[in-house]
C-alpha cells in the first residue's frame, strides 16, 4: 500500500505547480482505486484537482465505487 508520506509529497508538488501556473488543473494518476487509495486521496491529497485512474476490468463500476467512497472531485480514466 502507499504510504502517507507519498501522498503528502504528491500533494506537496501540486501546491508548488499550482504556485508557478494557477490557470492549469493538476492531476496524478493510479493504478484502480482500492479502499486505502480513496481515503489516501480524501486526506492528502486537497491540491489535487483531478484523479486519473488505470481501470481495466474495473472500469465499469468505477463510477459507482467512487461515488461509495464519497469522492466528490472528479476523476478520468486514463
Amino acid at each position: 500500500p502507499h504510504r502517507p508520506e507519498m501522498w503528502r509529497f504528491i500533494n506537496s508538488l501540486a501546491r508548488e505547480v499550482k504556485a508557478i501556473d494557477p490557470n492549469h488543473p493538476v492531476t496524478t494518476v493510479v493504478a484502480e482505486i482500492p479502499e486505502q487509495t480513496l481515503s489516501d486521496f480524501k486526506t492528502y491529497c486537497t491540491d489535487i484537482d483531478f484523479f486519473g485512474i488505470n481501470s481495466y476490468g474495473g472500469a465499469a463500476t468505477l463510477g459507482e465505487r467512487w461515488r461509495k467512497a464519497g469522492m466528490k472531485k472528479p476523476y478520468v480514466i486514463t
